[in-house]
């Protein structure tokens, strides 16, 4: 996760250097949706810390602009047993906007 903000963080630094985006920092953060919401082993300890660190991701996602809220919703629609509680802050933060 701290590669992820890292890389973000860079980025912003670079865009506002060089005034170009780059995509790099979304697609660390897509892989690290995916990998959280794949997740499986073991059931009881992954669901639990797999959903802090979707929270995580999602609070920092939400913060930083780096995804938008469509393609976060795609990703995760495809793990079929995410709680509610998972998304309800960012869809609520993006909602407002």
């Amino acid at each position: 996760m701290k590669v992820c903000e890292d890389a973000t963080i860079g980025q912003k630094n670079a865009f506002d250097q060089t005034g170009q985006d780059s995509p790099e920092s979304g697609e660390l953060w897509i892989q690290a949706l995916t990998y959280f919401r794949d997740r499986t082993s073991p059931p009881a300890v992954s669901d639990r810390v797999c959903e802090e660190y979707l929270m995580n991701a999602l609070d920092f996602i939400a913060d930083h602009n780096v995804l938008s809220p469509l393609l976060v919703l795609e990703i995760l629609a495809e793990k079929k047993n995410l709680k509610f509680r998972v998304l309800k802050k960012f869809m609520k933060l993006k909602l407002k906007a």
